[in-house]
């Protein structure tokens, strides 16, 4: 879900919400325009940092203010790898 599904990750929290949501990924496309940087360390801490996609919104956001506004958040600076490409990878597999 594009947008980090418009605060539906905090939904994983409710035990009968999380199962349904279990093949649901976020990207964070636009992230800078609607939320802080923080927004990352609050999806991955409701949803899991395995369910997280990175994405800029690419030409509404540029690339690189996405990336520096997405490594000043501790999950920036923790689950890049993961969130950058590793969930991608995983997701479509191409690893």
């Amino acid at each position: 879900l594009a947008h980090f599904g418009g605060g539906l990750p905090f939904y994983s929290l409710m035990p009968e919400v999380r199962d349904a949501l279990k093949n649901v990924y976020f990207d964070s496309a636009a992230f800078p325009f609607l939320y802080e940087p923080q927004v990352f360390d609050a999806a991955v801490a409701a949803a899991g940092s395995d369910r997280i996609l990175f994405a800029s919104d690419f030409p509404v956001v540029s690339q690189e203010r996405a990336l520096t506004e997405f490594q000043a958040s501790e999950t920036g600076q923790a689950h890049s790898a993961d969130i950058l490409s590793g969930n991608a990878a995983r997701v479509w597999s191409i690893e």
